[in-house]
């Protein structure tokens, strides 16, 4: 926020204290929720928005229902903008997320298949390779399920046979150290296939080139034209 950030999208878990900071500096505070409890605890909070989270999405998840089976529920539910993210591709997916009442959607799966992207070329070739089917879920070590592209780390999770990590530098308040994800992040943005894990959305496969994000947005710009 003292840099001068417009405003802040937080997730990951719920945190109630980042909302009176945005109030005190003036920063829009936009919560990703997965449930109308979320959403309504948010807007009493004084969240300016909030993004709506399926089990469809990327990386550590909040509910096992899709985006597109909670954002038309949670839309209703509150007075504040809403933000659709998770199935959200190609703008076919896009527009659907549209016709459900939100304001705008978030994608980050896209993103990563893009030129400007820094994760190793690897990472990148994971997802354009994809197929249907290829994300799984795993029980991630600070307690909540998330979607991953399968590995050889990623089957050992879930098999159980993964080594325990020997050292921790207590970067989380709350884990299980069945593994270490940050570690696991890094090696996988670096481009180690065996150790890594690649976090991405259920519909990953749809993504079939790497482009530059100004031709993402290129793509999805007449979704929104004229709304």
């Amino acid at each position: 926020m003292d840099a001068g950030t417009d405003l802040i999208v937080c997730g990951a878990g719920f945190s109630k204290g980042v909302f009176k900071i945005g109030k005190e500096r003036n920063v829009p505070i936009f919560p990703i929720v997965s449930s109308i409890k979320a959403a309504k605890l948010s807007e009493r909070l004084g969240a300016a928005a909030i993004v709506v989270e399926g089990g469809n999405a990327g990386g550590h998840l909040g509910t096992d229902l899709d985006s597109w089976d909670i954002v038309e529920d949670i839309v209703a539910a509150v007075d504040i903008p809403v933000f659709g993210a998770g199935g959200v591709m190609e703008p076919e997916d896009a527009k659907r997320m549209m016709d459900l009442g939100v304001v705008g959607v978030q994608m980050g799966t896209r993103f990563v298949a893009t030129t400007e992207c820094d994760v190793d070329e690897k990472f990148k070739e994971m997802y354009i390779n994809a197929k249907k089917g290829d994300v799984v879920q795993i029980q991630s070590c600070v307690g909540l399920p998330a979607n991953a592209i399968i590995s050889p780390f990623v089957e050992k999770l879930n098999a159980g046979t993964q080594e325990r990590p020997t050292s921790c530098n207590n970067c989380l308040k709350k884990c299980d150290h069945s593994f270490c994800v940050s570690k696991k992040l890094i090696e996988g943005h670096d481009g180690n296939y065996e150790k890594g894990i690649y976090f991405a959305g259920k519909d990953v496969w749809k993504i079939k080139d790497i482009i530059s994000v100004k031709e993402v947005f290129e793509r999805f710009k007449p979704v929104f034209e004229g709304r």
